[in-house]
């Protein structure tokens, strides 16, 4: 996520690389309010269950019923970003406790 901060990623278009790596971010927002986790408490047991479950997600209706939601690749992505920002996430909180 830093990449915003230090001008790595573009903001041109419909909001470039900043608003690809964004739309990412949902999913583990919605895991956690759903679980009533914060992202303080995510540990290696959590996120295995996250993307676990974004794996296993598939349609409910039409004609792509069954299938997954999102390919194996999407998934990498999201989990990807998702831990950038855990660990942005967490520099933040170190820096406000001390």
């Amino acid at each position: 996520m830093k990449g915003i901060t230090t001008k790595n990623w573009s903001l041109k278009g419909k909001g470039g690389t900043a608003k690809a790596n964004a739309d990412l971010l949902p999913h583990i927002i919605r895991f956690c309010y759903q679980n009533d986790i914060h992202f303080s408490e995510l540990n290696n047991a959590y996120f295995e269950l996250f993307i676990n479950g974004l794996m296993a997600e598939k349609h409910q209706t039409g004609k792509k019923k069954d299938l997954k939601v999102r390919s194996n690749t999407r998934v990498g992505k999201i989990g990807r970003q998702t831990l950038a920002f855990l660990v942005d996430c967490s520099g933040i909180v170190n820096l406000a406790t001390h």
